[in-house]
């Protein structure tokens, strides 16, 4: 009986810290789909760096009560995310998140609401170079530019992008030269067989002298 009892203690642990988790992830919500992740990444993009620093005094005194922030791409919606205001932090909020963004001109939208004293929201808009990325600062009243668009080198991703660069040029290569050799070896065959056929006729004229 005992054994029981823990059994359905330990089960029920397990499956309270599953859905701990799945709340968790819950909170931040990227809304484009992987494949349209998987699409900007495939052609020129770069990135947009939002860091979030809300003072307190921007936010209700009651520090339970969640951020609502959302943010969107010329009208397509990028991220809903529940913010938090930290008791290490005073209860102000310090966070941020990065946007995989097309290069290209465009104009990055945030709402917020819930704990803020007001509902508001703020854009801004910026020129994104292929593989740069941009900084923004995000105050509770306003989104502005922290630093001007830097071209990644060493990030993990600039250096995806550097591999799949040479990948591909390798490739490109690689197709060059098997095209090359083809080319070769039609050309190797076409004399075999013009050979092969002197031959015949050279073989044929010395049997017909032979008979002769």
């Amino acid at each position: 009986m005992n054994n029981l009892f823990s059994l359905r203690w330990w089960f029920g642990g397990w499956m309270l810290l599953v859905l701990s988790l799945q709340v968790a992830q819950a909170q931040v919500q990227p809304l484009i789909s992987p494949a349209r992740a998987q699409y900007i990444e495939a052609h020129e993009h770069g990135w947009v760096e939002v860091a979030v620093q809300i003072p307190a005094n921007m936010i209700e005194s009651k520090a339970s009560t969640p951020c609502m922030l959302e943010a969107n791409l010329d009208g397509e919606p990028y991220l809903s995310e529940t913010l938090y205001p930290s008791p290490a932090a005073s209860g102000s909020i310090r966070t941020g998140f990065v946007l995989n963004t097309p290069a290209g001109q465009h104009t990055l939208n945030l709402s917020y609401a819930k704990c803020y004293k007001d509902k508001s929201s703020t854009s801004f808009a910026f020129l994104l170079p292929d593989r740069h990325r941009l900084q923004l600062l995000f105050t509770g009243q306003a989104l502005t530019l922290a630093q001007a668009p830097v071209r990644e080198t060493g990030s993990l991703a600039g250096v995806q992008s550097t591999i799949n660069d040479v990948l591909g040029r390798q490739g490109e290569q690689e197709q060059a030269i098997d095209r090359k050799l083809s080319t070769l070896f039609d050309t190797f065959l076409m004399g075999v067989a013009v050979i092969a056929m002197l031959l015949g006729l050279v073989f044929l004229r010395l049997l017909k002298k032979k008979k002769d």
